[in-house]
């Protein structure tokens, strides 16, 4: 049985990752995967109700003071999307600073569930990106996966799926998470259906794509081959660089991929620095000072 103190969860404030991490904390430290439905109930949450035919993938129903409260999931989606989902409530629910200008609660769509940034001129926007950093790290922690990868040597997807099957969370799900942090590997992870990029994520230090979203997967790259089998992970392979990134004479670009059912699809991609280590001390530097501006938008 899991006891949470709330107390001790006040005295965080509106952080969505030191909030999760208090929650963490009070938790046995061996309990994978992340029991999110026990936590839940030991935050005074009385029901888990899951309906179909709703407009939205998640809810919150609670009284102002937060002191109890419910939550509505889509019924016909996956365990792994419900228990981000839930996570995603929970982060609205201890949020001190999350309060919804609908009667109803919290009603989060697809979108929502999807929003990353943190607009300080969109308060729902804003409190919607923060729901999904504080679940993202209550299920998926970071101190566990740095924990996994320095035990882990190099990149590959067959990490990403062990991840994945560890934390009871989808594959795409942690496949963003994975190239967001991996810290010893730079990598990016490009999303697509049909061969064509559904959207990209990459470490700050991966270089710049020259890839956007509705594009056709390059050519003459291992993703963009027509008779990939469904679940099994390609071989590393070596990938022109300038088919995935603004080249760069000196970068090696390496590329492996995942085929899943419907045409989805999970290509990652790796680079090494060409010459002695002095060369990716400079790239490291010139990315340093490079602006991050988006492409393609």
């Amino acid at each position: 049985m899991i006891i949470i103190d709330r107390m001790e969860l006040e005295d965080v404030g509106g952080d969505p990752v030191k909030l999760a991490q208090a929650v963490l904390d009070q938790i046995p430290d061996n309990s994978f995967p992340i029991p999110v439905r026990e936590i839940a109930s030991a935050l005074n949450i009385y029901e888990i109700k899951e309906e179909n035919n709703i407009s939205f993938e998640g809810a919150l129903i609670a009284p102002d003071n937060k002191s109890e409260g419910a939550i509505i999931v889509r019924g016909d989606r996956s365990e792994q999307r419900k228990r981000f989902t839930i996570g995603h409530e929970l982060g609205h629910y201890l949020n001190p600073w999350h309060k919804s200008d609908n009667p109803a609660g919290f009603q989060c769509t697809t979108a929502n569930l999807a929003a990353e940034k943190s607009d300080k001129n969109n308060k729902l926007m804003r409190m919607e990106a923060e729901a999904n950093e504080f679940s993202a790290e209550l299920l998926m922690p970071y101190n566990k996966i740095k924990q996994f990868l320095n035990s882990n040597s190099g990149a590959d997807i067959d990490h990403i799926i062990r991840l994945a099957e560890l934390f009871e969370i989808s594959k795409e799900a942690m496949a963003r998470r994975y190239a967001l942090t991996n810290f010893n590997d730079p990598t990016a992870v490009i999303f697509s259906k049909n061969k064509k990029i559904r959207y990209v994520k990459k470490h700050d230090d991966f270089p710049w794509l020259n890839v956007k979203h509705a594009s056709p997967i390059p050519h003459n790259t291992i993703s963009s081959k027509k008779n990939l089998i469904i679940g099994k992970v390609s071989a590393w392979s070596t990938a022109s660089p300038s088919a995935w990134v603004d080249s760069k004479p000196n970068i090696l670009i390496f590329e492996q991929t995942l085929a899943q059912a419907n045409g989805f699809q999970i290509t990652l991609l790796t680079y090494e620095v060409e010459g002695d280590s002095d060369d990716r001390d400079d790239i490291d530097l010139e990315n340093s000072w490079t602006p991050k501006f988006a492409r393609g938008r």
